[in-house]
């Protein structure tokens, strides 16, 4: 999924869904999150519940729906901890 804010200046956060090494699919997502004339500016793995929370903050705060995302990115098993992607 991707969502941009409007205005100039804008910022456009993507998530993608995520598969481990071995091929296997994961329940995660990856956030990117990217300004406008800035690139990207962090990148961080988060699960569904987060994702979802994220989602609809943005969408009260006024950010639309302006893609998806489907392809795969990879991640590392080992670096995933309770508190999240290390």
């Amino acid at each position: 999924m991707q969502l941009k804010s409007g205005g100039k200046g804008s910022m456009k956060i993507d998530f993608y869904p995520t598969k481990y090494w071995s091929g296997e699919p994961s329940d995660k997502f990856l956030k990117v999150l990217t300004l406008e004339g800035f690139g990207t500016q962090s990148k961080r793995v988060v699960d569904i519940v987060e994702m979802n929370q994220i989602v609809k903050d943005r969408l009260d705060f006024g950010y639309e729906v302006t893609g998806f995302n489907t392809s795969p990115q990879f991640i590392q098993r080992n670096r995933m901890t309770k508190e999240g992607y290390k």
